[in-house]
Formats: C-alpha cells, structure tokens, sequence
C-alpha cells in the first residue's frame, strides 16, 4: 500500500479482489473507523479503455450519491499506480451469505429488506436518474444494525432523455428478459432484478436456475416462475406482477410501494428516512476532541472541499446515522414480529438436488450462445455477451 493511504489510514488485511480490483479493510487514523479500500490498478486495466471509462463512471456516480442504504465514498486517492476508492465498509456481510446460511428468510425478514431496496432504488431512478443494471444478493450489504447498502455501482447508467437503454450487462441470473433479448430497456429492468431477489429472499433460492448459461437465458425468457405454496397470497401476487416477461405490464416501483404486502411496512421506514435528523450536540462534541472547527468544516463541505477534516466529518455523520436510525428500525421489527406476514418457515428447494448450491454467484462477465428454440418461439440472438 502506498504512502498516501499509510498516512490516514492502517491497512488490516485483504478482504475481496476481482480482476483488476483488490478490497481491503482499513482503520482510519483519527476515527479509529473501519473503512472499505477499493484498490483499482492502472497497469491492469491500462490498456482497456472500457474498464478505465467503467472506473470513472462508478466514481462519478458515487460522488453524487448520499443516502442512508447506499455505501457511502469518502475519498478517492489516484496515484501513479492505483485509484483508491474509500468507502464505508458494512461489517455484516452481503444478502448473498445470509440466504446461503439461513436458506428462506421468512416474509416479514424479507419485506423489511424489500422495503429499504424499494426506498433506495426509487432515490437512484427518480432523483438521480440512474439505473444501477447490476442488482443481485452480492450487491447488497448490512451495516452494524443490519440495514442495507447498495454498492458497486461499475455498472450504472443513467439512460437517454426517453429512459431508454440497450447495453446489456450485470448477472444473468437477474437479467431480465428484455436484457437478455437484447431488446431496448428502461428502470424496468431494475424492477425486474428486485423481482428476482425478492424470490431467492422468501424462497431461499432463485427462480430460473441452470449450470449452462443457454439454457439459464431461454428460462429466463421463456419459462413461468413456480411459486411455493407455503408462500403469502399477497407475496405471490407481487411477485407475479413484478416477474411479468413483457417490460410494459410490469409494476412500476410507485405502485409496488403500494402494494398490501409491502406498503405498511415500507411507510413505516420511510417515515424514519425522511423524519431522521442528525445529533448534532453529538457531532460538534465529536469534532471538538479533534480539535476541528464543525462550521468551517461544513463550509468547505457545501464548497466541495475534501480533505481529511471534511472526510473526519462525514465519517462521524455516518456513524451517527447508523446510530441513530438503529431504535426506529428496532421499533419496526418488533411490529414486523407481532403483525408477522409470514412465519419464517424452511422452505423446501424446487429442486432438491439443487438446494444445496442453488443461490451461489454467477460470473457477470460471459457469453452465451443460444441457439434458435422452435420456428413457434421467437428467436434468441445468437450470441448474449454480458459486459462487465
């Protein structure tokens, strides 16, 4: 690690790498907060305008982003040889390794998560116009408190003025039909994704499942979802109006939120969204054992300055959130537990051969070549290749 970094931050060890990426977790110096270390190579990626342009793209995107269930960046540092990207590090795993451990989470476990998804996705499609084309159990994050983070943002977009998009890219798995298709797309896309998570959270696994990448496509476009009886009425019902093939009678995100299996509960966090307030007897106390000067710091923030004072800040602003933020949430699981939508029972696996290694990653860079299915069916493109 190079000195720019050694001198903030104490480097532990190395929790994540991808191709041309490397996580690690870091204690920053004066908060003695655990940060997340994104470490992007420059020699690796060089020579790959795409990635490089994919790189920026996340960064800019994440600049702009402020929000309780998003991964919050609080520097970038580029050297000669690397981007460091300084986030937020949510200690309590991603929604992948929790429905790996505990298989179906339950109904009112998952609603509680469906809910802060359906809040966040409507902050990214409506205020910042941006489609995030990447939304999977690996993607999302717990805090301390077990409240979501979205991350990894390599892969958004915000699309042309008719919301119109066409790349395709993101998993698979989630990939909606129209993606797959390589059909023109909008945030319908995303709803579709959610629709998909939403089943591997209540189901413990996902909808359309298969070892080859060909034949997971032509399920995904062609075969209707099962759906497990022990399952809500009211779950089902969302779920079809989420999981529709056609983009143009699929539920929107403003009618979802409406929805009697999600709308109590997802007022009841709104409502501790948009009514949370900072302590701010708590921060400037906080600031003040640093000897730093709250008002100038919050001066060069609204200038756009970023330094270590305004990085101390904005560290001390998160934690405080999470903080206070825990006791509304405690308020809402204990409803969620006394008005329960559904009792957290195991569901059994569609197919039980598959239970066992039926919600694992999927890689989200391949290709897939589909072959024509039937003279009936409309026709695959014959080769599928999900950008990265």
């Amino acid at each position: 690690m190079e000195p720019e970094i050694m001198l903030n931050y104490s480097v532990q060890f190395n929790i994540g790498s991808g191709t041309f990426a490397q996580v690690f977790l870091a204690i920053h110096n004066k908060t003695g907060t655990k940060v997340a270390i994104k470490v992007i190579s420059k020699l690796n990626c060089i020579d790959n305008e795409r990635n490089q342009l994919l790189m920026r793209r996340e960064i800019d995107i994440m600049k702009k982003l402020k929000h309780p269930f998003v991964c919050d960046l609080y520097e970038v540092v580029e050297t000669e040889k690397n981007v460091y990207i300084v986030m937020e590090f949510a200690q309590n795993g991603t929604l992948l390794e929790t429905i790996k451990s505990r298989g179906s989470l339950g109904e009112e476990d998952a609603s509680i998560i469906f809910a802060q998804l359906l809040i966040v996705m409507k902050y990214l499609h409506n205020e910042c116009k941006i489609a995030h084309r990447d939304i999977k159990a690996e993607n999302i994050v717990f805090d301390s408190n077990r409240n979501i983070r979205i991350i990894d943002f390599g892969l958004s977009n915000s699309p042309d003025s008719n919301n119109i998009m066409q790349t395709q890219c993101g998993s698979v798995s989630y990939a909606s039909p129209e993606m797959i298709m390589g059909q023109k797309y909008t945030y319908a896309s995303d709803v579709w994704s959610l629709g998909i998570l939403l089943y591997g959270m209540v189901c413990g696994h996902l909808p359309f499942q298969d070892t080859n990448y060909s034949r997971l496509a032509q399920k995904i476009v062609f075969k209707e979802v099962d759906y497990p009886s022990q399952l809500s009425s009211e779950c089902i019902d969302l779920l079809k109006r989420i999981l529709k093939k056609n983009q143009a009678d699929r539920i929107p995100l403003n009618e979802i939120e409406k929805h009697p299996w999600i709308s109590e509960r997802y007022n009841s966090i709104l409502n501790s969204v948009t009514e949370f307030h900072y302590n701010y007897d708590y921060i400037s106390k906080r600031m003040q054992s640093y000897n730093l000067d709250l008002e100038q710091i919050q001066k060069g923030i609204s200038d756009g300055v970023t330094d270590q004072d305004t990085i101390t800040y904005n560290i001390i602003c998160r934690e405080n959130q999470i903080r206070e933020f825990h006791q509304s949430m405690l308020n809402i699981y204990k409803l969620a537990r006394k008005y329960s939508v559904k009792s957290n029972e195991k569901l059994p696996p569609l197919n039980p051969k598959d239970h066992t290694n039926s919600f694992k990653p999927r890689r989200a860079v391949i290709p897939v070549n589909a072959p024509v299915l039937s003279a009936k069916r409309k026709k695959m493109p014959s080769s599928l290749v999900f950008s990265n």
